[in-house]
């Protein structure tokens, strides 16, 4: 019997890999810690970046290395691109996704200089592209799906072969893709739900693959401010399609941008953080607002605001890691037998700012792209599958509040030298929690980084510096390096 190749995560990468390998025939294990609301992908209100005719993968590259800030691996936004148009199709055919030919326009978002975002009919793309892909997983007999936790690799002497769960049980086979997600969801501000932790980083991190830039974590500027509720992320859809940013005299917060409210995102989060009061307004846009975002629309009516009519507070939200494993184009960690996939990975298309809708198409690009790395690879040469770590405590994995504080006030849209120093003299790495290991790492980088870049800026070193331009590497039982871009 042919031993089965184990996913961990069932977001858009995760669920895109194992769809794929077992059309080919190989058994797929998807384990996932979270079903909906709790997987990251079924938040995504943004669409899917492809560049469909007449505009161009080159355009779509450009607009990506640009907005990355020199750290975009040109290699990588070429596959990520050029793979974009045969990666929707699936879920253009199945009506997932629309574009002008049935009757929905593509969208501009920011950083994009022209409109190529394709989203679900009712803007909600994530939870469409989901519920579809979910669909497909469930009805395959080759896929068995598993809900429980990962809290450690398997292996024998040569390579990783399969997962331990909280649960106690094993599952052994060819190999490990992490699909895991990200780790925003520790910031206690954040579009992500509570369940992405940074898990697979931890994983990865124990059997020698590399991490790299932890520094870099995107905020969602237009995030609804309300006090005691839960966050509700105002689609940057909204912007494309005229709304604006403004203060509390009604003055445009970005008038004097030449990109106006289509900014990259993290410019336009800077502007928003260091604005007072800011709010987002459709009311000049009139009622029809209401039919191109229904499911928005909806939503925010049941917490009591018309987006027709209403000033909605907004705040910058941690909403992507652009941190993550080091891979390959093809998802390899260089630890034989485990790849990574979607946010969980640093591909190398994102750099240090991620281009609006870039996400749910890397997820799907390199899905389909480690499935077939996986399918090409040799197989482990033994059954094996010895635990590689001992498996933390259960505590381990709960995010403390000392870790969620330091992430709000010493990481977030702006930086502070003071801040963020004051913070590492905390004993981050001896606590024995996931979230004080992970936050330490993040802290070393930024303290390291002495400039601003993308999404990381600090206010003692306003400026980019080429000196830094490259990743900052963790990796076990080796001091944090640079590692300069091409090299």
């Amino acid at each position: 019997m042919t031993r089965p190749v184990i996913v961990v995560g069932a977001g858009v990468a995760g669920l895109s890999a194992a769809v794929a390998m077992a059309r080919a025939g190989q058994p797929v294990v998807v384990v996932t810690k979270a079903e909906p609301p709790g997987i990251n992908t079924f938040h995504a209100q943004g669409g899917i970046a492809a560049a469909l005719w007449p505009d161009t993968a080159a355009e779509h590259a450009a607009d990506t290395l640009r907005v990355a800030r020199g750290l975009g691996h040109p290699a990588a936004v070429a596959v990520l691109t050029e793979s974009a148009p045969a990666a929707v199709a699936e879920l253009m055919a199945g009506g997932v996704l629309t574009d002008e030919s049935n009757g929905v326009d593509r969208a501009q978002e920011a950083g994009h200089s022209r409109p190529r975002v394709l989203h679900a009919k009712d803007g909600f793309t994530g939870r469409a592209v989901w519920h579809y892909l979910a669909r497909v997983a469930k009805a395959d007999e080759r896929i068995r799906w598993i809900t429980d936790q990962v809290v450690a690799l398997c292996g024998s002497d040569s390579a990783i072969t399969g997962v331990y769960l909280a649960s106690r049980e094993t599952i052994a086979g060819r190999g490990v893709v992490l699909a895991s997600g990200g780790y925003a969801g520790l910031y206690p501000w954040s579009t992500n739900p509570d369940t992405a932790t940074g898990d697979g980083l931890w994983l990865a991190y124990q059997v020698g693959a590399q991490l790299a830039d932890l520094e870099f974590v995107q905020f969602h500027p237009t995030v609804l401010k309300e006090a005691g509720r839960p966050p509700l992320l105002l689609t940057e859809a909204l912007r494309g399609a005229g709304a604006w940013l403004v203060d509390e005299d009604e003055q445009r917060i970005l008038a004097d941008h030449p990109w106006g409210e289509l900014a990259p995102r993290d410019e336009v989060a800077k502007a928003v953080w260091r604005t007072a009061r800011a709010y987002l307004t459709a009311a000049h846009l009139g009622p029809g607002i209401r039919k191109a975002f229904p499911a928005l629309a909806e939503a925010l009516a049941e917490r009591g605001w018309d987006l027709a009519r209403d000033r909605l507070p907004v705040r910058p939200a941690a909403h992507f890691a652009m941190g993550g494993i080091v891979t390959d184009l093809w998802g390899a960690t260089g630890v034989p037998g485990l790849w990574a996939v979607g946010e969980v990975a640093a591909s190398g298309v994102h750099g240090a700012n991620r281009l609006a809708s870039n996400s749910l198409l890397e997820g799907r690009v390199f899905g389909l792209r480690v499935a077939e790395a996986v399918l090409g690879a040799e197989g482990p040469s033994s059954d094996k599958c010895g635990l590689a770590f001992a498996p933390p405590d259960p505590a381990f994995w709960i995010p403390t509040s000392v870790a969620r504080q330091t992430l709000d006030q010493a990481l977030g849209v702006i930086r502070t030298q003071t801040t963020l120093e004051d913070a590492q003299n905390y004993p981050w790495h001896a606590m024995g929690h996931l979230s004080d290991w992970l936050t330490g790492l993040m802290l070393e980088a930024a303290v390291k980084r002495q400039e601003s870049r993308g999404a990381h800026c600090r206010d003692d070193y306003p400026a980019t510096d080429d000196r830094w331009r490259g990743h900052l590497v963790h990796q076990k039982g080796h001091p944090l390096k640079l590692v300069p871009i091409g090299k």
